[in-house]
């Protein structure tokens, strides 16, 4: 994945972007908006990306409804959060996922 789809992204950061979104898809099995290797190594690390990151319409509620890789909206923003996606881009559900980042804090989560 770093040969075939971050050089682009590489360039943007590169070239002063202030604002990438990250995707529906997973990589090695980690969705993207929760994927810290992807948003918190490469980008902010490697690259020093001082931006922020917005999911894809829905992605982060995709973290629980398509991939399964959790079943709570309190671990998915917790984990979409810490691995460094700043904002959601939801389905204009009431149930957003980010609205559950106060329980998250509470549980000490983020």
């Amino acid at each position: 994945w770093r040969m075939t789809f971050l050089p682009a992204f590489r360039m943007c950061v590169e070239a002063g972007t202030y604002s990438l979104m990250c995707s529906y898809n997973s990589i090695n099995g980690v969705p993207a908006c929760a994927n810290k290797e992807l948003l918190w190594d490469v980008l902010r690390g490697e690259w020093g990306f001082k931006g922020y990151v917005v999911s894809d319409q829905g992605a982060i509620e995709n973290i629980v409804g398509s991939h399964r890789y959790f079943n709570s909206s309190v671990d998915t923003v917790a984990a979409a959060v810490n691995a460094g996606c700043n904002l959601e881009l939801s389905n204009n559900r009431s149930d957003a996922m980010y609205l559950s980042m106060l329980e998250a804090i509470n549980q000490t989560k983020l």
